[in-house]
């Protein structure tokens, strides 16, 4: 469904085909933000993946924070381009309280099987403990939503789900002119159930399974039971 075709779908919904008391540009206020909220329910559902991108970040050896792509959401992975036999590792994430348990010299990303790095997010920037020397690291994230202006853009739309947004703005239209949005909340509720349900299921043939946190990128190798973060020799 375009947004050519979604402005007039409200409209139909709210009886406003003919009353200009809300304007086109309204309604397309009001679907980019309803839209925002769809999109919202479709990235909590982890594992699914229905938007995902990827970006590199040069950190240069005197800096632990680098700034994040500018469409950044939410984080779904990093990786470490390692040094000597050159391959990427996933990176693990290091809790706040640990953030001064790792001296700078312990710094490692030569081996083509092992980091001594983690990450964490801070703000709008990825930082990296200990200090990291010049490396490269890649980000998987949701990016976020890119707003609906022209009338041929597309609403998200996975089987028939742009109901959601019509619903959703239409109570909005419905607000404005302080009418009754009964009916449209029950079905909005109706909706975020069904989404709830589909969502999660995309890839039905390989379900995701729970993450083996012992064996990430940084973790496998020869020593197998050294964690690279603790304990230093």
């Amino acid at each position: 469904m375009t947004l050519t075709e979604g402005i007039t779908e409200v409209r139909r919904r709210t009886d406003t085909e003919n009353n200009e008391v809300v304007t086109d540009e309204e309604i397309t206020s009001y679907i980019n933000l309803s839209q925002n909220e769809l999109y919202g329910l479709l990235i909590q559902t982890y594992g699914a993946d229905y938007a995902l991108s990827s970006a590199q970040l040069s950190f240069s050896g005197s800096v632990t924070n680098v700034d994040l792509p500018s469409d950044f959401f939410k984080l779904r992975g990093v990786d470490l381009l390692t040094g000597g036999n050159p391959q990427w590792i996933t990176l693990s994430r290091f809790n706040l309280n640990e953030r001064n348990l790792n001296p700078t010299s312990s710094a490692m990303v030569g081996a083509p099987w092992f980091s001594t790095l983690r990450y964490r997010l801070s703000g709008n920037t990825l930082w990296i403990e200990p200090l990291p020397p010049a490396c490269t690291i890649k980000v998987w994230y949701a990016p976020k939503l890119t707003a609906l202006s022209s009338g041929a853009d597309e609403m998200i739309s996975y089987n028939g789900w742009e109901e959601y947004t019509i619903v959703d703005a239409a109570i909005k239209v419905m607000q404005k002119q302080d009418l009754d949005v009964r009916v449209l909340l029950t079905q909005k509720a109706a909706l975020i159930q069904r989404l709830n349900s589909e969502a999660e299921n995309r890839d039905a043939a390989n379900p995701s399974t729970v993450t083996d946190v012992t064996a990430t990128g940084n973790l496998t190798g020869p020593w197998s039971g050294y964690s690279g973060w603790r304990s230093w020799y």
